[in-house]
């Protein structure tokens, strides 16, 4: 955790081995993030799976599963989905019904 001051981990959340926790961070609810991930800086993270080689900042996850090696491009926001492994999200893709990620 780069600074402890300016980031809020809920009792509930489980963070793998060297994952890296940027300032003004907020993860909460029932999270789980993997090990060697990039989570920030500015992220919220709820509810969420996140395995291992993660990379997200500058957006707000709430209820999603993220395989290992995803990289969520800056300014997105993805609720109720699922992905491949090592996709590239950006801002520009939304869930389908089926909770997985579209162009």
């Amino acid at each position: 955790m780069v600074d402890p001051e300016n980031t809020y981990i809920d009792v509930r959340v489980e963070i793998g081995k060297d994952t890296v926790i940027e300032p003004m961070t907020f993860l909460t609810g029932e999270t789980r993030i993997g090990a060697n991930c990039q989570i920030g800086p500015v992220t919220q993270v709820v509810d969420s799976q996140l395995q291992d080689n993660v990379r997200v900042k500058f957006s707000v996850l709430a209820n999603v599963d993220l395989e290992s090696g995803t990289v969520i491009a800056p300014f997105s926001h993805i609720r109720h989905a699922a992905e491949a492994p090592g996709k590239e999200i950006s801002e520009y893709h939304k869930t389908a019904g089926n909770g997985k990620i579209s162009p």
